[in-house]
Parts: structure tokens; sequence; C-alpha cells
């Protein structure tokens, strides 16, 4: 028997979406997750695939995020490249998410009151993101394709979808971002022949700078995540949330950040070095327990 909250996990088509969508990067965790429209480094072929193109972001970047107090791992490694000569932007990103060593009991045979473990299951999926970015003026646009895979035990799932992103810069003091993942619905077909259809999510925001005596620089980011999903027969209307973040950066070297998610407060900071940068963010709040993601980036 495989512990309850594993089956439930698994058999919920309702959370199927919510198994693909986890947000990255130490940076965007410590701003509260309002990162569609700042976007600035790579893991921005997730958070808006337009940034790719704005912000002319070529580089690597290599994230881990320990979910709910260590209980679920999130690795994620993106690779980006800017090509000036035609202002466009092209990117690739590999997302894992897995929990490990989650127990497979079985009654005891010699006490019926007792449960023996018989192995340790290992459920994970796997994201492939592929994206394309184009700068015009003041507008970008990305557009990303994304394949899906999922090793649930029970049975294995395969998908594909697309997100589609808008950021637009006025007097490099205020950016409107948009995303809407999964923009023409994903659709999950499993080996058992379900089929679980994930509704798209419009993602939309504004971030405001502002320099502060000469040296630095403060960032306000607001994001509103609208679930796109209705059904009328279910009187389930839609709905929104909001995450905002505050950052204030030291001559392009040092910044520290502080978010407020829906499921909790967020903080953390980052350090640059020439090319090289590191990141740290922590959410606490939740009720399933603290996140807590550290990020490494090189600048090509």
């Amino acid at each position: 028997m495989i512990i309850f909250f594993t089956i439930s996990l698994f058999t919920i088509d309702k959370y199927t979406g919510e198994l693909i969508e986890y947000e990255l990067g130490a940076h965007a965790l410590a701003l509260g997750f309002a990162y569609t429209p700042l976007a600035n480094d790579v893991t921005a072929f997730y958070w808006n695939p337009a940034g790719i193109a704005e912000n002319k972001i070529s580089g690597v970047s290599v994230s881990r995020i320990d979910r709910f107090s260590g209980l679920g791992k999130i690795i994620s490694v993106g690779l980006s490249k800017y090509f000036t000569s035609t202002s466009t932007g092209l990117a690739i990103g590999v997302n894992y998410f897995g929990v490990d060593s989650i127990p497979q009991t079985e009654i005891d045979p010699e006490d019926s009151t007792n449960f023996i473990v018989k192995n340790y299951l290992n459920p994970k999926n796997f994201t492939l993101y592929l994206v394309y970015s184009r700068r015009l003026s003041m507008l970008s646009f990305g557009v990303g394709t994304k394949l899906i895979y999922f090793d649930y035990i029970l049975e294995k799932a395969y998908g594909i979808g697309a997100d589609f992103g808008l950021l637009y810069s006025y007097a490099d003091m205020v950016d409107f971002g948009l995303k809407v993942s999964n923009s023409l619905g994903t659709m999950l077909v499993w080996t058992t022949g379900r089929k679980v259809y994930i509704p798209p999510v419009l993602q939309y925001g504004v971030c405001v700078r502002n320099e502060v005596a000469q040296s630095g620089e403060v960032i306000f980011v607001i994001q509103f995540d609208t679930n796109l999903e209705w059904k009328p027969s279910e009187l389930e209307p839609l709905y929104t949330d909001s995450r905002i973040g505050l950052e204030y950066i030291y001559k392009n070297i040092f910044g520290i950040r502080v978010g407020k998610t829906p499921y909790g407060i967020s903080f953390g900071a980052g350090i640059k070095y020439g090319a090289l940068s590191a990141d740290y963010g922590l959410m606490v709040g939740h009720e399933l327990g603290s996140n807590l993601c550290v990020s490494i980036g090189l600048r090509l």
C-alpha cells in the first residue's frame, strides 16, 4: 500500500497543473514570485519568454528549490542566448520535480496491526522548455513550447503545451508584463488512457524602478494570476491571487529582497561578481512548510 498522501496526489486531476507550474529561481522566490513583469535572468524561459529578448539575456542558470521543508525538490537548468543583430533571443530549460523515498508498505504477516516497508518510491516529473523571443523597440514578445513527462509510479503521462509572453518598457522606469501559461490549453495523456486538461493561467503585472542616491535602485513589483478555468456547471468562478515584491540593489552588485505571496512571506539576497551571480531565497508561512532556493548564474 502506498501512503494515502501519495495516492491522492497522483489521482486528483484538478492539481495536475500546479505540479508542472511550480515556480523557479531564488530571485523570483525572494520577490514573492512576482516576477513576470521583471523576468531579468535566465529563468525568464519559465516566467516570461519575452524577457530573454527584452533584457538581452545570454547566460546559464542552475537552481535548486527544497519545497515544503524538504518534502520535494526542484532542480532547474537553463541556457539562453540573445542575438544583437536580429534582436532575438533563444532559450532552453529543463525542470525536474521529485519526491524522494516515499515508503511503500504492506501488512506485517506476523502482526496484522503493524506495517512493514516493502520498497521506497520516487515519483517525479520533467518539463522541457524551448523559447523564442523578439525585441521590437519598447515591446518584446516571446513564445515557448513545453514537453512534459510524469512518472508517478502507478501510471505515466506525456503532454505538450505552449506559453506566450509580452513585456512593454516605458522610459526604462516602468515595465508591464503579461504571460499566458498553457495558452492553448495543455493536455496530459496517461498510460491508463486517462486524459487531463490543464487550463490557461493569465499572469500580469507591473514593475517600477527608481534610482536612490545615484548608487542604488529600488524595484517594486506587483503581479496578479488569474486562472482561466471556469466551470458554470460547478459554480466555480474565475479566481485571481496577487503577489508583491520589493528589492533594493546597491551599485548593481548586491541586492536584498522581500515579497508576499498568497502562501506566505519571502525574503532573500543576491550578489554579482563579474559575470557570476548567486541568489538565495526563502519563503515561510506556508501550511506545508518552508521553501528554500539557491541559484547560480553566469552571464555569457
